[in-house]
C-alpha cells in the first residue's frame, strides 16, 4: 500500500482535505470558472497547505493545463518534486502530468528525458514506449536496444524478467535466465510459469531452468503442502506441459552440458 501524506497535523484529517478540495477542483473546471480556479490555489498558497504533495500538485497541474494555463501548472509540480522527504508519493503521477504539461509547453527535450529517467527508475515500459515513439526513424531502434540492455543489467532480477518478457525482449530474457538464473527466486511461481510458458518454444533451455528452481524452493523448504506436482493450487496452470515435467527436463538439459 502507498504511504498516506499528512495534510495538517491529522493524517485522516488531511486525506479528507484533500479529497474535498480535489472535488472542489473538479466542480470548478466543469463550470469553466477559471478565476475559482485560481482562487482555489491562491487559498492553499496562502494556507501553506499540500503544495509539496505530489499528487495533489498533480490534480492542480492537469486541471490548470486543461485550463489552458501550462506555466502556472509547471510552478505547481516543480515545488511539489517527489523525492525522499515526502517518499516518493505519487510519483508516477506527478511524472505523467509532468511529461503532459511539458508537452503542451513544447518543452518536448525535457519531456523526453523525463520519460527515459521514469523508464529507468521505475522499469515501466509504457514509459519507453512513448519515449521511443517520439524518436526519428532508426534513432529509435537503438535507443531501443540501449534500453533493453540496461533492463538486462538492471540490480532486480525480477522485475528485469518481466520487462523482457512483456516487451517483448526474449533473447534477451533468455540470456538473463541462463545468466542469473541462481538469482532468482524460485517460490516467484507468478512470474516463472508465464516466463517458462513464453521462452519455451524457441528457447527451451531457459523454459525448463525457471519451473526447476521453483520445484528447488519448494523442495528446500519443505512447502509441499503449499504445491501439489509443483503447481499453486489457488490458481490455474498456464498452458504448456506442468511444471514436474519442465524440472525433469532441465535435469536431464542441465547433466548432457
Amino acid at each position: 500500500m502507498s504511504p498516506e501524506i499528512a495534510f495538517g497535523n491529522d493524517a485522516e484529517t488531511g486525506r479528507l482535505d484533500f479529497l474535498a478540495q480535489r472535488a472542489l477542483l473538479d466542480v470548478m473546471e466543469r463550470l469553466a470558472d477559471r478565476g475559482a480556479l485560481a482562487r482555489q490555489g491562491g487559498m492553499i498558497r496562502d494556507q501553506g497547505r499540500n503544495l509539496t504533495n505530489p499528487r495533489f500538485a498533480s490534480e492542480i497541474a492537469l486541471q490548470l493545463l486543461r485550463s489552458g494555463r501550462g506555466r502556472e501548472a509547471l510552478g505547481y509540480l516543480n515545488q511539489a518534486a517527489p523525492s525522499t522527504e515526502n517518499r516518493h508519493f505519487g510519483q508516477a503521477e506527478w511524472t505523467d502530468a509532468k511529461i503532459a504539461v511539458l508537452d503542451a509547453l513544447q518543452r518536448v527535450d525535457e519531456a523526453q528525458t523525463l520519460r527515459l529517467a521514469f523508464f529507468q527508475a521505475r522499469l515501466s515500459p509504457s514509459h519507453l514506449r512513448a519515449y521511443l515513439d517520439r524518436l526519428p526513424d532508426f534513432d529509435d531502434v537503438e535507443a531501443e536496444d540501449r534500453a533493453l540492455d540496461f533492463v538486462a543489467g538492471h540490480t532486480n532480477v525480477h522485475a528485469a524478467l518481466a520487462f523482457l518478457v512483456w516487451w517483448p525482449a526474449l533473447e534477451r530474457a533468455d540470456r538473463l535466465v541462463r545468466l542469473r538464473i541462481s538469482d532468482i527466486d524460485g517460490d516467484r511461481y507468478e512470474l516463472l510459469d508465464p516466463a517458462a510458458v513464453a521462452l519455451e518454444g524457441k528457447y527451451p533451455l531457459a523454459a525448463t531452468l525457471l519451473p526447476r528452481a521453483l520445484i528447488e524452493e519448494t523442495l528446500h523448504k519443505g512447502r509441499a503442502t503449499r504445491y501439489k506436482h509443483g503447481e499453486h493450487p489457488a490458481r490455474p496452470r498456464i498452458g504448456g506441459p506442468n511444471l514436474v515435467a519442465r524440472a525433469e527436463a532441465a535435469q536431464l538439459t542441465a547433466d548432457r552440458l
